[in-house]
Protein backbone atom coordinates (compact mmCIF):
# COMPACT_ATOMS: atom_id res chain seq x y z
CA UNK A 1 0.00 0.00 0.00
CA UNK A 2 1.04 3.38 -0.53
CA UNK A 3 0.43 7.19 0.40
CA UNK A 4 2.57 8.51 -2.52
CA UNK A 5 5.85 9.18 -0.34
CA UNK A 6 6.80 5.44 1.35
CA UNK A 7 5.29 2.17 0.86
CA UNK A 8 3.75 0.43 4.27
CA UNK A 9 3.61 -3.41 3.65
CA UNK A 10 0.08 -4.95 4.36
CA UNK A 11 -0.21 -8.21 6.99
CA UNK A 12 -1.34 -11.12 5.79
CA UNK A 13 -4.34 -12.09 7.99
CA UNK A 14 -5.47 -14.94 6.42
CA UNK A 15 -5.43 -16.91 3.46
CA UNK A 16 -6.56 -14.07 0.89
CA UNK A 17 -7.30 -11.15 3.63
CA UNK A 18 -4.74 -8.66 4.12
CA UNK A 19 -4.52 -5.70 6.21
CA UNK A 20 -3.26 -2.68 7.14
CA UNK A 21 -3.92 -0.52 10.18
CA UNK A 22 -4.18 2.96 9.10
CA UNK A 23 -3.59 6.31 11.68
CA UNK A 24 -5.40 9.25 10.32
CA UNK A 25 -3.25 12.61 9.39
CA UNK A 26 -3.63 15.79 10.33
CA UNK A 27 -5.65 16.77 6.86
CA UNK A 28 -8.44 13.83 8.84
CA UNK A 29 -8.55 12.05 4.99
CA UNK A 30 -5.55 9.96 3.62
CA UNK A 31 -5.61 8.24 0.14
CA UNK A 32 -3.72 5.48 -1.19
CA UNK A 33 -3.50 3.08 -3.43
CA UNK A 34 -2.77 -0.74 -3.56
CA UNK A 35 0.94 -2.04 -5.35
CA UNK A 36 1.35 -5.42 -5.91
CA UNK A 37 5.33 -6.86 -4.22
CA UNK A 38 5.50 -2.89 -4.16
CA UNK A 39 5.80 -3.02 -7.94
CA UNK A 40 4.19 0.88 -9.76
CA UNK A 41 2.96 -1.31 -12.39
CA UNK A 42 0.89 -3.84 -10.28
CA UNK A 43 -1.45 -1.07 -9.15
CA UNK A 44 -4.73 -2.06 -7.37
CA UNK A 45 -6.80 1.33 -7.48
CA UNK A 46 -10.29 2.33 -7.78
CA UNK A 47 -12.22 2.98 -10.99
CA UNK A 48 -13.13 6.96 -9.68
CA UNK A 49 -10.95 9.41 -7.88
CA UNK A 50 -11.62 9.61 -4.43
CA UNK A 51 -13.72 6.45 -4.38
CA UNK A 52 -15.06 5.12 -0.90
CA UNK A 53 -15.21 1.49 0.53
CA UNK A 54 -16.22 -1.51 -1.21
CA UNK A 55 -15.41 0.30 -4.24
CA UNK A 56 -14.77 -1.67 -7.94
CA UNK A 57 -11.22 -2.41 -7.91
CA UNK A 58 -9.44 -2.34 -11.12
CA UNK A 59 -5.80 -3.47 -12.20
CA UNK A 60 -3.64 -4.72 -11.64
CA UNK A 61 -2.15 -2.16 -14.12
CA UNK A 62 0.88 0.27 -14.57
CA UNK A 63 1.18 3.79 -15.41
CA UNK A 64 -1.81 4.84 -13.05
CA UNK A 65 -2.26 8.46 -12.29
CA UNK A 66 -1.80 9.02 -8.73
CA UNK A 67 -5.89 10.47 -8.95
CA UNK A 68 -6.90 7.23 -8.90
CA UNK A 69 -6.85 6.63 -5.22
CA UNK A 70 -9.25 5.26 -2.59
CA UNK A 71 -10.08 8.40 0.31
CA UNK A 72 -10.41 7.81 3.41
CA UNK A 73 -12.07 10.65 5.24
CA UNK A 74 -12.76 11.53 9.21
CA UNK A 75 -15.17 13.98 8.44
CA UNK A 76 -19.10 14.27 8.03
CA UNK A 77 -19.81 13.98 4.57
CA UNK A 78 -23.73 15.25 4.25
CA UNK A 79 -25.63 15.13 0.99
CA UNK A 80 -28.99 16.10 0.73
CA UNK A 81 -31.36 13.33 -1.27
CA UNK A 82 -33.79 15.13 -3.72
CA UNK A 83 -35.48 13.31 -7.25
CA UNK A 84 -34.95 13.84 -10.28
CA UNK A 85 -37.55 16.31 -11.20
CA UNK A 86 -35.74 18.53 -8.62
CA UNK A 87 -32.50 18.03 -9.52
CA UNK A 88 -33.59 19.18 -13.31
CA UNK A 89 -35.58 22.14 -11.87
CA UNK A 90 -32.43 23.79 -10.33
CA UNK A 91 -30.04 22.99 -13.46
CA UNK A 92 -32.87 24.81 -15.48
CA UNK A 93 -33.25 27.92 -13.00
CA UNK A 94 -29.18 27.62 -11.99
CA UNK A 95 -30.56 28.30 -8.10
CA UNK A 96 -28.50 26.43 -5.53
CA UNK A 97 -29.84 25.26 -2.29
CA UNK A 98 -28.09 26.13 0.50
CA UNK A 99 -26.56 23.54 2.87
CA UNK A 100 -25.17 20.20 1.78
CA UNK A 101 -24.40 19.17 -1.88
CA UNK A 102 -28.05 17.64 -3.63
CA UNK A 103 -27.53 14.11 -4.55
CA UNK A 104 -30.02 12.18 -6.90
CA UNK A 105 -31.52 9.47 -4.73
CA UNK A 106 -35.08 8.96 -6.37
CA UNK A 107 -36.10 8.85 -9.79
CA UNK A 108 -39.40 10.81 -11.00
CA UNK A 109 -40.83 13.29 -9.12
CA UNK A 110 -41.22 10.52 -6.09
CA UNK A 111 -41.32 12.33 -2.60
CA UNK A 112 -40.09 9.91 0.38
CA UNK A 113 -43.30 9.50 3.38
CA UNK A 114 -43.88 12.22 5.94
CA UNK A 115 -42.06 14.71 3.66
CA UNK A 116 -43.02 17.91 1.36
CA UNK A 117 -42.07 18.30 -2.28
CA UNK A 118 -39.79 21.32 -1.30
CA UNK A 119 -36.29 20.48 -1.90
CA UNK A 120 -35.22 22.22 1.13
CA UNK A 121 -37.03 19.62 3.47
CA UNK A 122 -35.98 16.93 1.54
CA UNK A 123 -33.77 13.90 3.89
CA UNK A 124 -30.06 14.79 4.18
CA UNK A 125 -27.96 11.69 5.23
CA UNK A 126 -24.38 10.96 6.27
CA UNK A 127 -22.32 8.96 3.76
CA UNK A 128 -19.45 9.03 6.63
CA UNK A 129 -21.48 7.78 9.05
CA UNK A 130 -19.53 5.40 11.30
CA UNK A 131 -16.18 6.24 10.00
CA UNK A 132 -15.85 9.63 11.38
CA UNK A 133 -12.68 10.64 13.44
CA UNK A 134 -10.23 12.91 13.90
CA UNK A 135 -6.29 12.93 13.36
CA UNK A 136 -5.05 10.06 15.34
CA UNK A 137 -7.68 7.90 14.86
CA UNK A 138 -7.14 4.34 13.29
CA UNK A 139 -8.51 2.79 10.60
CA UNK A 140 -8.51 -0.97 9.33
CA UNK A 141 -7.62 -1.66 5.59
CA UNK A 142 -8.88 -5.11 4.28
CA UNK A 143 -8.00 -6.86 0.77
CA UNK A 144 -9.91 -9.83 0.06
CA UNK A 145 -8.44 -11.97 -3.00
CA UNK A 146 -9.74 -14.88 -4.45
CA UNK A 147 -8.43 -15.90 -7.71
CA UNK A 148 -10.20 -13.03 -9.60
CA UNK A 149 -12.39 -11.27 -7.03
CA UNK A 150 -11.21 -8.68 -5.35
CA UNK A 151 -12.90 -6.50 -2.48
CA UNK A 152 -11.52 -3.59 -0.56
CA UNK A 153 -13.21 -2.41 2.29
CA UNK A 154 -12.33 -0.18 5.98
CA UNK A 155 -13.56 0.71 9.25
CA UNK A 156 -12.56 2.25 12.49
CA UNK A 157 -10.27 -0.22 14.17
CA UNK A 158 -11.35 -1.33 17.34
CA UNK A 159 -9.20 -3.88 19.72
CA UNK A 160 -6.05 -5.36 18.66
CA UNK A 161 -6.80 -3.71 15.16
CA UNK A 162 -5.77 -0.35 16.51
CA UNK A 163 -2.31 -0.97 17.51
CA UNK A 164 0.04 0.51 14.69
CA UNK A 165 2.42 -1.99 13.57
CA UNK A 166 5.49 -2.16 15.68
CA UNK A 167 8.70 -0.09 14.72
CA UNK A 168 6.80 2.01 12.09
CA UNK A 169 7.80 5.53 11.60
CA UNK A 170 5.84 8.34 11.54
CA UNK A 171 6.17 10.01 8.26
CA UNK A 172 7.70 13.35 8.53
CA UNK A 173 5.65 15.38 5.89
CA UNK A 174 7.11 18.60 3.89
CA UNK A 175 5.99 21.56 2.86
CA UNK A 176 6.65 23.69 -0.50
CA UNK A 177 5.89 26.94 -1.66
CA UNK A 178 4.97 27.58 -5.18
CA UNK A 179 4.11 30.58 -7.31
CA UNK A 180 5.38 33.18 -9.79
CA UNK A 181 8.66 33.39 -7.95
CA UNK A 182 9.63 30.04 -9.36
CA UNK A 183 7.52 29.86 -12.86
CA UNK A 184 5.08 27.53 -10.72
CA UNK A 185 7.78 25.06 -9.98
CA UNK A 186 7.68 23.91 -6.06
CA UNK A 187 9.85 25.29 -3.86
CA UNK A 188 10.74 23.27 -0.76
CA UNK A 189 10.64 24.42 2.59
CA UNK A 190 12.43 24.35 5.76
CA UNK A 191 11.28 23.31 9.19
CA UNK A 192 12.99 25.83 11.71
CA UNK A 193 11.11 24.50 14.41
CA UNK A 194 8.27 21.97 15.14
CA UNK A 195 5.59 22.61 12.40
CA UNK A 196 7.02 25.93 11.45
CA UNK A 197 8.54 25.84 7.48
CA UNK A 198 10.05 28.68 6.11
CA UNK A 199 11.69 29.85 2.43
CA UNK A 200 13.18 32.68 1.07
CA UNK A 201 11.90 33.84 -2.72
CA UNK A 202 12.85 36.11 -5.29
CA UNK A 203 10.24 37.66 -7.25
CA UNK A 204 10.27 37.81 -10.67
CA UNK A 205 6.66 40.27 -11.74
CA UNK A 206 4.94 42.15 -9.49
CA UNK A 207 2.97 41.38 -7.70
CA UNK A 208 4.09 37.72 -7.44
CA UNK A 209 1.04 35.28 -6.30
CA UNK A 210 1.88 32.35 -4.39
CA UNK A 211 0.34 29.07 -2.83
CA UNK A 212 1.40 26.53 -0.24
CA UNK A 213 1.16 22.37 -0.68
CA UNK A 214 2.31 19.59 1.33
CA UNK A 215 4.37 16.72 -0.31
CA UNK A 216 4.26 18.39 -3.46
CA UNK A 217 0.64 17.66 -3.78
CA UNK A 218 -2.14 19.25 -5.76
CA UNK A 219 -4.77 17.67 -3.34
CA UNK A 220 -3.30 19.63 -0.17
CA UNK A 221 -2.94 23.50 -1.55
CA UNK A 222 -3.15 25.74 1.30
CA UNK A 223 -4.92 29.35 -0.05
CA UNK A 224 -6.36 32.46 1.03
CA UNK A 225 -10.19 32.57 0.86
CA UNK A 226 -11.11 36.97 0.21
CA UNK A 227 -11.16 37.48 3.94
CA UNK A 228 -7.66 36.06 3.98
CA UNK A 229 -8.29 32.73 6.25
CA UNK A 230 -6.65 30.02 5.34
CA UNK A 231 -8.49 27.01 3.47
CA UNK A 232 -7.52 23.88 2.40
CA UNK A 233 -5.74 21.64 2.40
CA UNK A 234 -7.08 20.13 -0.66
CA UNK A 235 -7.55 20.87 -4.41
CA UNK A 236 -10.00 23.94 -4.99
CA UNK A 237 -7.56 26.56 -4.55
CA UNK A 238 -7.42 28.27 -8.20
CA UNK A 239 -7.46 31.10 -8.62
CA UNK A 240 -6.65 32.24 -4.75
CA UNK A 241 -3.24 33.62 -3.92
CA UNK A 242 -1.57 35.61 -1.50
CA UNK A 243 0.75 38.08 -3.09
CA UNK A 244 3.78 39.93 -2.66
CA UNK A 245 3.69 43.42 -3.16
CA UNK A 246 7.66 44.73 -4.27
CA UNK A 247 9.66 45.34 -7.18
CA UNK A 248 11.29 42.33 -9.08
CA UNK A 249 14.12 41.57 -7.54
CA UNK A 250 12.62 41.69 -3.80
CA UNK A 251 13.62 38.74 -1.65
CA UNK A 252 11.13 37.76 0.82
CA UNK A 253 11.03 35.31 3.64
CA UNK A 254 7.48 33.37 3.91
CA UNK A 255 6.89 31.24 6.72
CA UNK A 256 3.94 28.89 7.17
CA UNK A 257 2.52 27.34 10.31
CA UNK A 258 0.49 24.29 10.79
CA UNK A 259 -0.14 22.39 14.14
CA UNK A 260 -2.87 20.03 14.69
CA UNK A 261 -3.12 19.06 18.09
CA UNK A 262 -6.14 17.57 19.91
CA UNK A 263 -8.35 18.14 17.07
CA UNK A 264 -7.54 21.57 16.68
CA UNK A 265 -6.02 22.77 13.26
CA UNK A 266 -3.90 25.67 13.80
CA UNK A 267 -2.47 27.57 10.42
CA UNK A 268 -1.12 30.92 10.17
CA UNK A 269 1.01 32.62 7.62
CA UNK A 270 3.59 35.99 7.19
CA UNK A 271 6.42 37.09 4.78
CA UNK A 272 8.73 39.87 5.09
CA UNK A 273 11.08 41.97 3.42
CA UNK A 274 14.68 41.05 3.05
CA UNK A 275 16.85 42.41 0.74
CA UNK A 276 16.84 43.73 -3.33
CA UNK A 277 18.82 41.73 -5.73
CA UNK A 278 19.29 42.31 -9.51
CA UNK A 279 17.51 39.23 -11.64
CA UNK A 280 20.05 37.36 -14.16
CA UNK A 281 16.63 35.79 -16.39
CA UNK A 282 19.39 34.49 -18.77
CA UNK A 283 21.38 32.87 -16.52
CA UNK A 284 18.56 31.11 -14.84
CA UNK A 285 17.13 30.11 -18.35
CA UNK A 286 20.28 28.17 -19.41
CA UNK A 287 18.84 25.49 -18.05
CA UNK A 288 15.39 25.80 -19.26
CA UNK A 289 13.43 24.14 -21.97
CA UNK A 290 10.32 24.43 -23.66
CA UNK A 291 7.89 22.35 -25.35
CA UNK A 292 5.16 23.13 -27.68
CA UNK A 293 1.55 21.32 -27.17
CA UNK A 294 -1.09 21.34 -29.73
CA UNK A 295 -5.19 20.79 -31.11
CA UNK A 296 -3.30 17.97 -33.39
CA UNK A 297 -3.19 15.61 -30.69
CA UNK A 298 -5.92 16.88 -28.37
CA UNK A 299 -3.06 18.68 -26.67
CA UNK A 300 -2.24 15.60 -25.00
CA UNK A 301 1.79 15.16 -25.86
CA UNK A 302 3.90 17.76 -25.54
CA UNK A 303 7.01 18.08 -28.36
CA UNK A 304 10.41 19.05 -27.70
CA UNK A 305 11.33 22.13 -28.87
CA UNK A 306 14.73 22.45 -29.97
CA UNK A 307 17.33 25.20 -28.64
CA UNK A 308 19.59 27.60 -30.57
CA UNK A 309 22.08 29.04 -28.12
CA UNK A 310 25.26 31.98 -28.93
CA UNK A 311 28.95 31.17 -27.55
CA UNK A 312 27.85 32.03 -24.26
CA UNK A 313 25.18 28.97 -24.23
CA UNK A 314 22.26 31.86 -23.69
CA UNK A 315 19.27 30.36 -25.46
CA UNK A 316 18.22 32.60 -28.49
CA UNK A 317 15.72 30.90 -29.69
CA UNK A 318 13.58 27.74 -29.81
CA UNK A 319 11.45 25.81 -32.56
CA UNK A 320 9.77 22.88 -33.67
CA UNK A 321 8.33 21.48 -36.92
CA UNK A 322 3.75 20.45 -36.76
CA UNK A 323 1.83 19.75 -39.68
CA UNK A 324 -1.41 21.03 -40.35
CA UNK A 325 -4.23 18.77 -40.09
CA UNK A 326 -7.12 18.18 -42.29
CA UNK A 327 -9.10 21.52 -41.30
CA UNK A 328 -5.51 23.54 -41.96
CA UNK A 329 -5.54 24.86 -38.98
CA UNK A 330 -3.70 24.05 -35.05
CA UNK A 331 -3.87 26.08 -32.01
CA UNK A 332 -0.58 25.70 -29.69
CA UNK A 333 0.90 26.74 -27.04
CA UNK A 334 4.16 26.61 -25.47
CA UNK A 335 5.30 25.23 -21.87
CA UNK A 336 8.58 25.25 -19.94
CA UNK A 337 9.60 22.01 -18.84
CA UNK A 338 5.89 20.11 -19.64
CA UNK A 339 4.47 22.39 -17.14
CA UNK A 340 0.79 23.84 -17.62
CA UNK A 341 1.45 26.53 -15.00
CA UNK A 342 4.45 27.76 -17.18
CA UNK A 343 2.55 28.42 -19.69
CA UNK A 344 3.84 30.67 -22.62
CA UNK A 345 1.12 32.44 -24.51
CA UNK A 346 -0.61 35.16 -26.46
CA UNK A 347 -2.49 37.94 -24.40
CA UNK A 348 -5.95 37.22 -26.62
CA UNK A 349 -6.94 33.94 -27.64
CA UNK A 350 -6.77 32.53 -31.06
CA UNK A 351 -3.62 34.91 -31.58
CA UNK A 352 -2.36 35.23 -35.03
CA UNK A 353 1.49 36.17 -35.88
CA UNK A 354 1.00 39.32 -37.29
CA UNK A 355 -2.11 41.26 -35.24
CA UNK A 356 0.29 42.37 -32.51
CA UNK A 357 -0.45 40.66 -29.63
CA UNK A 358 1.98 40.67 -26.44
CA UNK A 359 3.50 37.84 -25.43
CA UNK A 360 3.10 36.71 -22.30
CA UNK A 361 4.43 33.92 -19.57
CA UNK A 362 5.89 31.37 -18.75
CA UNK A 363 2.91 31.67 -15.60
CA UNK A 364 -0.21 29.75 -15.16
CA UNK A 365 -2.83 32.22 -16.78
CA UNK A 366 -2.42 30.65 -20.33
CA UNK A 367 -6.18 28.81 -19.99
CA UNK A 368 -8.01 29.51 -22.96
CA UNK A 369 -5.37 31.54 -24.80
CA UNK A 370 -3.87 30.00 -27.96
CA UNK A 371 -2.19 30.96 -30.90
CA UNK A 372 -4.15 30.43 -34.33
CA UNK A 373 -1.44 28.86 -37.31
CA UNK A 374 -3.79 28.73 -40.34
CA UNK A 375 -5.80 31.77 -40.56
CA UNK A 376 -3.87 33.96 -43.27
CA UNK A 377 -1.25 32.57 -43.26
CA UNK A 378 -1.86 31.21 -46.71
CA UNK A 379 -1.27 27.43 -45.56
CA UNK A 380 -3.89 24.44 -46.67
CA UNK A 381 -4.34 20.65 -45.10
CA UNK A 382 -1.35 18.97 -44.95
CA UNK A 383 1.77 21.66 -44.78
CA UNK A 384 4.69 21.60 -43.00
CA UNK A 385 4.92 24.33 -40.48
CA UNK A 386 8.05 25.49 -38.09
CA UNK A 387 7.06 27.52 -35.39
CA UNK A 388 9.74 29.56 -33.62
CA UNK A 389 10.23 31.45 -30.18
CA UNK A 390 13.01 34.46 -30.16
CA UNK A 391 14.19 35.02 -26.85
CA UNK A 392 15.66 38.12 -25.44
CA UNK A 393 17.12 38.76 -21.85
CA UNK A 394 16.33 34.81 -20.78
CA UNK A 395 12.31 35.88 -21.70
CA UNK A 396 10.11 34.51 -24.56
CA UNK A 397 10.04 37.63 -26.85
CA UNK A 398 8.30 36.20 -29.98
CA UNK A 399 6.55 33.63 -31.59
CA UNK A 400 6.05 33.07 -35.32
CA UNK A 401 5.99 30.52 -37.54
CA UNK A 402 6.63 29.87 -41.22
CA UNK A 403 5.45 26.98 -44.31
CA UNK A 404 8.05 24.69 -44.53
CA UNK A 405 9.38 22.40 -47.21
CA UNK A 406 9.82 19.29 -45.77
CA UNK A 407 12.37 16.56 -47.48
CA UNK A 408 9.87 14.15 -46.06
CA UNK A 409 6.68 15.69 -47.60
CA UNK A 410 6.51 12.64 -51.00
CA UNK A 411 6.63 9.98 -47.94
CA UNK A 412 3.56 11.40 -46.20
CA UNK A 413 2.01 11.73 -49.87
CA UNK A 414 2.42 8.18 -50.35
CA UNK A 415 0.82 7.26 -47.34
CA UNK A 416 -1.96 9.25 -47.57
CA UNK A 417 -2.47 7.81 -50.99
CA UNK A 418 -2.14 4.25 -50.02
CA UNK A 419 -4.57 4.73 -47.01
CA UNK A 420 -6.51 5.97 -50.04
CA UNK A 421 -6.57 2.84 -51.60
CA UNK A 422 -6.71 0.66 -49.21
CA UNK A 423 -10.16 2.56 -47.93
CA UNK A 424 -11.79 2.19 -51.65
CA UNK A 425 -10.98 -1.51 -51.55
CA UNK A 426 -13.10 -1.69 -48.46
CA UNK A 427 -16.10 0.09 -49.71
CA UNK A 428 -15.52 -2.12 -53.21
CA UNK A 429 -15.77 -5.20 -50.62
CA UNK A 430 -18.56 -3.87 -48.53
CA UNK A 431 -16.12 -4.22 -45.24
CA UNK A 432 -15.28 -1.61 -42.27
CA UNK A 433 -12.00 -1.81 -40.88
CA UNK A 434 -11.28 -1.78 -37.69
CA UNK A 435 -11.67 1.69 -35.81
CA UNK A 436 -11.77 1.23 -32.13
CA UNK A 437 -12.91 -1.23 -29.38
CA UNK A 438 -16.62 -0.02 -30.03
CA UNK A 439 -16.10 0.23 -33.89
CA UNK A 440 -15.18 -2.85 -34.76
CA UNK A 441 -14.46 -4.76 -38.36
CA UNK A 442 -17.82 -5.53 -39.76
CA UNK A 443 -19.66 -6.08 -43.14
CA UNK A 444 -21.51 -2.51 -44.43
CA UNK A 445 -24.42 -4.49 -45.51
CA UNK A 446 -24.54 -7.78 -43.67
CA UNK A 447 -27.29 -10.39 -44.75
CA UNK A 448 -30.19 -11.23 -42.14
CA UNK A 449 -28.86 -14.49 -41.39
CA UNK A 450 -25.23 -13.26 -40.63
CA UNK A 451 -24.38 -13.62 -37.13
CA UNK A 452 -27.43 -15.63 -36.55
CA UNK A 453 -26.89 -18.67 -36.49
CA UNK A 454 -23.42 -19.36 -35.93
CA UNK A 455 -23.16 -21.60 -32.97
CA UNK A 456 -26.15 -24.20 -34.85
CA UNK A 457 -24.35 -27.68 -35.49
CA UNK A 458 -25.87 -27.46 -38.80
CA UNK A 459 -24.64 -24.56 -39.97
CA UNK A 460 -21.06 -25.88 -41.04
CA UNK A 461 -19.18 -22.97 -39.83
CA UNK A 462 -16.98 -22.97 -37.09
CA UNK A 463 -18.18 -20.46 -34.48
CA UNK A 464 -15.07 -18.85 -33.90
CA UNK A 465 -14.21 -17.95 -37.80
Amino acid sequence: MTAWTEGRRMIQESEGVYAYTLTMGDNNWEKFQVWIDEDPDKVLHPANPNDMSESIIEGPEADVPQALAWKISGAKEEVRLVNEAQFEAMEESGVLVKGPECMVAFGGSYIPPQTEDDVTKMPIVNLNAGLEGQPGDKYRIRLYVQGGYKRLEWSKAKGTDAVAPLGEKRFKHKFSVIGDHSHWFFNDMQEVETGVYAAEVQILKSPSNFQIYRDRDFDQGFYPDEDDNILGPDDRGQGYYWKLNGEVGDVFRITFHRRVRRGEDKRSISWEHLRSEEVNFEERAKDHNYFIVGSWNGFKDCQAMKKETDENGLATSYWQEITLGDSGTETIQILLERNWLAAVHPERNLATQNDGHEILGPDDEGSGKYWAIGPGDHLSPGDHVIVHMDMKGGLPHSVWWERYDSPNIHFEYLKKGSERVFKRHMRLMGLIPWQSKDKPARLANPPEWYGSGRDREDSGVNADL
